[in-house]
Formats: structure tokens, sequence, C-alpha cells
């Protein structure tokens, strides 16, 4: 995995595991995923997930690691391919 740094609404992110992603989004903090071959700060086929937002479809913390995944899967779904990456990156608020 290459190490990244991008800047997100004056925040710093950076580009972590998948499994560092779902704890995360589990702890209710922003996650930016992107196709691995597109950069998240020049492209629009990004998205930003937070807990916080989708609360009124996810009930327990099996149903927010599901959500999660489901959300990644179906994002990969539409935008992956040859041209963007066949898989994921994650991005998450970098703290000093």
């Amino acid at each position: 995995m290459k190490r990244k740094i991008i800047k997100y609404e004056k925040r710093t992110f950076r580009r972590v595991t998948k499994t560092e992603a779902l704890t995360a989004y589990m702890a209710g903090r922003d996650v930016i995923i992107c196709p691995c071959r597109l950069n998240p700060e020049k492209t629009w086929k990004y998205q930003v997930w937070n807990r916080e937002w989708r609360k009124e479809f996810v009930i327990d913390e099996i149903g927010v690691r599901n959500d999660f995944l489901g959300l990644v899967d179906s994002f990969a779904y539409y935008v992956c391919g040859a041209k963007a990456g066949l898989y994921m990156s994650y991005y998450i608020e970098a703290t000093e």
C-alpha cells in the first residue's frame, strides 16, 4: 500500500487499510474511499462516509460493520474498473 496524504476541506487525511477504515467508521469518524488509481484530490469519483449520517439505517455494531462493507461493495461495483482501479483505497483523518 502506498503511503499517501491528501487534503479535503482544510483537513488532512492519510491512506489506511480496509480494516482501519472499518474501525474508524464504526467509531463515527469520516472515511473517504476512492478507486486505487484515482487521486481523491483531483477527481469526483470518491465518497465520504460517516456513521452518524446513516444512523437511521443502522441499529447495532454488526449492522454498522455490514453497512460499511455493503457501501464499499456497492461503490466498487459501479466505479471500479480497468481504468479507475480494481480495488478501493481508504483514507481517514490524520491525527497528530
